[in-house]
């Protein structure tokens, strides 16, 4: 479960955008990690669709196993407050494993349950609802739902968004408590299309467009014909080097990296987590099931 939530909230005036492409220069010093770049892969002929695995019914399930460090969390989340005035908060939080499930294991399993004509906040051309049906670490606690949101604007992005109710434990209350707020949510980058090196911010457009996104996700590149290699980057907050702060904020306070891999006719595969270069948390896909 996700626990010791430290939130920063800011009110801004919010242009619902989606997320946000890195400057070149930036996104272009990522490095193919001991990876060859010439491999059996054509961009021309695999779409990023391919690496997912998007019929109506498909149930994943993932094996979590945490690390001897603390595993960590962030996420960007906006609270609608009427008026076109929303609340932005930066969460961070970390993982602790729940009582011992029946079968002595810590999973994730998840459903594709329909098509979303309607994502949250968003109305992108292809969407899907996923249903959460196993959770024994609490990734998705206090969702309301999950979604992921698929446009072809111009290069091929899938997002995934998540709402929570107005009332969700956190959430900034207006002058009648939560009554008559629409539901806050977060969005980030799932998978995208676009050259290795290429990086998406999960920050939408706000008065921070100036600002550098704490939470990127980077293409590094095509693994072999069948598995691409993409990584979460979570900056650590300005007060990561504050000796003042406690021991648990400092935890909290801290960056970390996934690295994911997507396989063709699956989706997401494999995810390792790493906080100062120690193994955190993997997730390990033990099972697909398709209609």
């Amino acid at each position: 479960m996700r626990l010791w939530w430290l939130a920063v909230m800011a009110l801004v005036l919010l242009g619902l955008a989606g997320c946000k492409r890195q400057p070149a220069d930036e996104a272009g010093t990522v490095p193919v990690k001991g990876k060859s770049t010439k491999v059996a892969f054509d961009p021309t002929k695999d779409d990023p669709s391919d690496f997912l695995a998007l019929t109506v019914g498909t149930e994943w399930v993932y094996e979590i196993t945490l690390g001897q460090g603390d595993a960590l969390n962030f996420g960007i989340h906006y609270w609608p407050q009427g008026g076109g005035s929303t609340v932005v908060s930066e969460v961070r939080g970390r993982y602790f494993t729940r009582d011992a499930a029946t079968d002595g294991r810590t999973l994730l399993k998840l459903r594709l349950e329909e098509k979303a004509a309607k994502q949250g906040p968003l109305e992108y051309p292809e969407g899907y609802q996923l249903k959460v049906l196993r959770d024994d670490l609490g990734i998705y606690d206090d969702a309301k739902d999950v979604y992921w949101a698929i446009t072809r604007s111009s290069e091929y992005m899938c997002e995934e968004v998540v709402t929570y109710a107005p009332d969700t434990p956190g959430a900034p209350s207006g002058s009648w408590g939560s009554y008559g707020l629409e539901d806050g949510f977060s969005m980030r980058p799932y998978l995208f299309g676009s050259k290795p090196g290429t990086g998406i911010s999960s920050r939408m457009g706000t008065s921070k467009d100036d600002e550098k996104s704490p939470d990127v996700l980077y293409f590094i590149g095509p693994e072999d014909k069948d598995n691409l290699q993409f990584e979460r980057r979570v900056d650590g907050s300005d007060d990561a080097d504050n000796p003042g702060m406690d021991a648990a904020d400092l935890i909290l306070s801290r960056g970390f990296t996934n690295s994911l891999t997507f396989t063709r006719g699956k989706g997401l595969t494999k995810l390792e987590q790493t906080v100062g270069g120690e193994t955190t948390m993997t997730w390990k896909l033990v099972e697909i099931n398709k209609p």
